[in-house]
């Protein structure tokens, strides 16, 4: 590899890699501005519909994201990933060049995603941290750390952290390479060995002055310290696994901010957030105790669930992966939803997390005494009702890469197909937040039940029943639909100009969320794998 034509990019930075290096802080990318609070003309919701939006959400799947986001593009414009839990990601290589000092070091800047603004204002922010990175997909660095990046002018002390390739890596001695992770803090400072080298580059544009300092950004910094046997394809690509946002406590505000992987935590930070989500105040979130309905969804996801067997346990739901900061805000959140089997319920002033579950009809139910008026029904028609769900899901156990599941499995009897007589409907869904197969599979079940609990009724009643809200089940009795303690969801309440109100009813079938174990182990895909990643062994290693 020759090193004397490596392109020099300055650092006029534009364009969403959110004023990226360049030090100014990062603009508001998405914010719903009216948009949202249009939506509140009753009792609304907002979900992860089992049918409609996995329709809407097939112009960008999980598959095509997911490469799209590991590739390096060499430009100072663009989107960046927002990351919540862990994900793999690629570089936007915001400046290379040679240190003039040695013609065979290559001095890398990579930005890999929009760090967050929430939290207290004293708590830290910021990204939790990178866990590997990899050259052509080759472990390179394992568990590199945030240094404290200060002012030595030795490269190989406290400012930058070096790796000689004797750490786990698959380069051996060969690789020498140093790195400085920058987390994204808005406190964060500039790069002191950058601006050692580059401050006198001759021009604004081309020195990495004190302003650089990347407000809100998080990104890396490599010395690449040139070997033929290494770098043989020229410049790596280069890819991270990234730990990523520390958000806010949904259940309790007054603790300082952390890095979480629990779906309602990451979906409380993405609608309050004014960097990258919906800025909406917090004020206006139904959350900051258990009791909430944040709080309470928080603990439905940390709930353990039984896998496979006594004592082979996980969490219920988990948030993996990432954010298209230029996505509309609602598609954003859509996406999350998909983690945890969520919607978003705007009522009593409040936006609200509630969940698709096992749950208690209300003491309150609907009967002779408070309905008024005429039924409207209607009943799922077959091509609406699935009998197979192909999911497509990022395994973490194959190192970050989209897999297909489906259920019922092929090679098992399916009888809901035979319930349909023999008539196949195939939902295939997007799962870009859930990295566990079991719970791809648990996810997929529920999908494929839901849409076959699919009587859904209009009715008026009395001002008594608003008493309910959407989100709860509720019991009807009455004989003209014979219905004798028939549960529903509510699922929208508007009251009418006559004062009566008027709501919109789904099936509830208990049954369809709580899919026995049996029957999601047989559709479990196991991984032989030596550790929590599939590289902690190397299959090719490089000497």
């Amino acid at each position: 590899m020759s090193l004397s034509g490596i392109e020099k990019i300055g650092l006029t930075i534009v364009g969403t890699v959110a004023g990226a290096i360049a030090g100014s802080a990062v603009p508001v990318v998405g914010t719903m501005a009216g948009a949202f609070w249009g939506f509140n003309i009753a009792q609304g919701v907002i979900e992860y519909d089992s049918y409609r939006l996995q329709k809407k959400m097939q112009s960008q799947s999980t598959a095509s994201k997911q490469q799209g986001i590991q590739t390096n593009v060499t430009s100072t414009a663009g989107s960046m990933p927002i990351i919540y839990g862990e994900t793999k990601v690629g570089v936007k290589i915001v400046d290379i060049r040679q240190d003039p000092s040695d013609v065979n070091v290559l001095a890398i800047a990579g930005a890999f995603a929009v760090a967050p603004d929430g939290g207290n204002a004293t708590a830290q922010q910021g990204i939790q941290g990178v866990a590997r990175v990899y050259f052509d997909e080759k472990l390179a660095i394992t568990g590199p750390t945030i240094g404290a990046n200060d002012a030595s002018d030795n490269p190989r002390s406290d400012g930058v952290q070096s790796w000689l390739g004797t750490a786990g890596g698959t380069f051996g001695s060969n690789l020498w390479c140093e790195y400085m992770i920058h987390d994204g803090d808005d406190s964060q400072t500039y790069d002191y060995k950058l601006n050692d080298t580059f401050s006198s580059s001759g021009t604004a544009s081309g020195a990495w002055g004190t302003q650089t300092r990347g407000t809100g950004i998080a990104y890396i910094v490599l010395w690449l310290h040139y070997k033929d046997d290494v770098f043989v394809n020229g410049i790596p690509q280069v890819t991270l696994r990234v730990q990523g946002n520390k958000v806010a406590d949904c259940a309790d505000l007054t603790a300082d901010v952390a890095y979480s992987t629990n779906p309602a935590i990451c979906i409380y930070d993405f609608m309050t957030s004014k960097r990258y989500g919906m800025g909406i105040p917090r004020y206006m979130m139904d959350a900051g105790s258990t009791g909430s309905r944040f709080g309470v969804a928080k603990a439905h996801c940390d709930e353990s669930v039984t896998v496979s067997g006594p004592g082979d346990l996980t969490n219920r739901y988990t948030c993996n992966g990432f954010l298209d900061s230029s996505a509309s805000p609602m598609e954003n959140l859509q996406q999350l939803l998909t983690s945890c089997q969520g919607r978003i319920v705007f009522s009593d002033g409040k936006y609200r997390l509630i969940q698709r579950k096992t749950t208690s009809a209300e003491t309150f139910e609907l009967n002779t005494d408070n309905i008024v008026g005429q039924w409207s029904f209607t009943r799922a028609g077959i091509e609406d009702t699935a009998n197979i769900v192909n999911a497509k899901f990022v395994d973490l156990a194959q190192n970050y890469q989209p897999m297909d599941i489906t259920w019922p499995q092929p090679d098992n009897d399916n009888a809901y197909l035979t319930l349909d007589a023999g008539f196949k409907n195939e939902l295939n869904i997007d799962l870009p937040f859930t990295t566990d197969a079991y719970m791809a599979h648990m996810i997929a079940a529920q999908t494929m039940l839901e849409t076959r609990a699919d009587i859904t009724c209009t009715v008026v009643a009395q001002r008594e029943a608003l008493k309910l809200e959407v989100g709860q089940v509720v019991n009807v009795n009455h004989p003209t639909p014979n219905f004798t303690d028939k549960t529903f969801w509510v699922e929208q309440i508007r009251v009418r100009p006559d004062g009566l109100v008027q709501l919109a009813l789904k099936e509830y079938v208990a049954a369809t969320y709580t899919v026995p174990v049996a029957e999601l182990k047989v559709a479990m895909v196991t991984h032989d794998t030596p550790g929590r990643y599939q590289d902690d062994v190397d299959p090719d290693p490089q000497s």
